[in-house]
């Protein structure tokens, strides 16, 4: 077997969403933005959001959308994009 060892991209760090009073309104927002098989969220206490990307791609996507809409958000920089 001469088959070389393929290298896993590091998965994404979570995203975590503050101040979410409407769960449904959050997911079917985000489902616009990336598909929802590439993503799956939890509901965390104080109204806040657990979202976690499948692949490097989506937390991009996410990280952009929430951006762009001032969502109040936390999360830590992806390792393919550190120096």
């Amino acid at each position: 077997m001469d088959s070389a060892p393929t290298k896993q991209e590091p998965k994404p760090p979570p995203i975590y969403i503050y101040d979410m009073n409407n769960y449904k309104a959050m997911v079917d927002d985000l489902s616009k933005v990336v598909e929802e098989e590439t993503y799956h969220t939890k509901a965390l206490p104080n109204n806040k959001i657990k979202v976690i990307p499948h692949t490097p791609d989506t937390y991009r996507k996410i990280i952009h959308h929430v951006r762009e809409a001032r969502i109040v958000h936390h999360t830590y920089q992806i390792k393919q994009d550190r120096a």
